[in-house]
């Protein structure tokens, strides 16, 4: 839940930068806002088998290093559904 919260922080800090930066209408950016925190909630509900698995600590330190790659490809975003897919990446691990 600690990264589900700090997604949420993030995506709400961002929203009034998104939409000129991308030049998104109000759908497409309903739709990347959404797609972001569909994802926060998916990994939140899926990482607890994975918890209970392999214990609180490890996935504790798994998941921050397993967004390394996303970020970094979300600075390269050619088209809009690219970057959907990449912001779901980001969220899923």
């Amino acid at each position: 839940m600690l990264m589900f919260g700090f997604d949420i922080s993030i995506i709400s800090g961002a929203v009034p930068y998104i939409q000129p930066y991308f030049g998104w209408s109000e759908l497409q950016l309903g739709w990347g806002v959404s797609s972001l925190l569909v994802g926060a909630v998916v990994g939140a509900f899926g990482s607890g088998a994975f918890t209970d698995r392999f214990g609180r600590k490890k996935i504790l330190i798994i998941v921050p290093c397993s967004l390394l790659f996303p970020v970094l490809l979300l600075h390269l975003p050619e088209r809009l559904l690219v970057s959907f897919l990449h912001v779901f990446l980001v969220v899923w691990p």
